[in-house]
């Protein structure tokens, strides 16, 4: 394990894979998701945008999940879940 500088903070969610990880909801904005690079001592942030897996606000009524490459997203009113895997794009 490895500690690196991170220009993400206070994310509740990240999926990682190979090089790259992308972190969920930094500090104050809950559905901004940070797609970054990592390097032998830094993470470097590549692009940034909105997860809205059902099209609207990502809130507090949605049930994040993360297991290596994978971010799950279910809204509570639903048995369907989202899926962004980073593995293949």
């Amino acid at each position: 394990m490895r500690a690196r500088a991170n220009p993400v903070r206070g994310a509740h969610a990240f999926a990682v894979h190979a090089d790259r990880v992308v972190f969920l909801g930094p500090y104050g904005e809950p559905d901004r998701i940070v797609d970054c690079r990592l390097t032998e001592r830094t993470v470097e942030q590549v692009a940034h945008g909105r997860l809205r897996p059902d099209g609207g606000d990502l809130g507090s009524h949605h049930r994040i999940v993360c297991r290596g490459p994978r971010l799950y997203v279910r809204n509570e009113s639903s048995s369907d879940w989202a899926v962004l895997d980073i593995s293949v794009i």
